[in-house]
């Protein structure tokens, strides 16, 4: 079939007031920049990362993640 799949806007309410980091590769075909910035807007303490020339699967070690996780662990210790 050609099921939706779960709502994760519902589930995003349980991040509200919490350190989050979304990190997208800029060619992603799943994670488009519009819902990464909807996630932005939705979730105040959101922080969004795009890694260039990259699908849906940065390996994190880019040098945009890296400063996003350091930034996010900034804010959690």
């Amino acid at each position: 079939g050609n099921e939706a799949g779960p709502d994760m806007w519902r589930a995003s309410d349980g991040l509200k007031g919490k350190p989050l980091l979304v990190v997208r590769g800029a060619n992603s075909a799943i994670l488009s920049a519009a819902t990464a910035e909807a996630t932005r807007t939705l979730v105040a303490h959101c922080d969004v990362v795009t890694v260039p020339e990259t699908g849906h699967a940065p390996t994190l070690d880019e040098p945009e993640a890296v400063a996003g996780i350091d930034r996010l662990l900034a804010r959690i210790s």
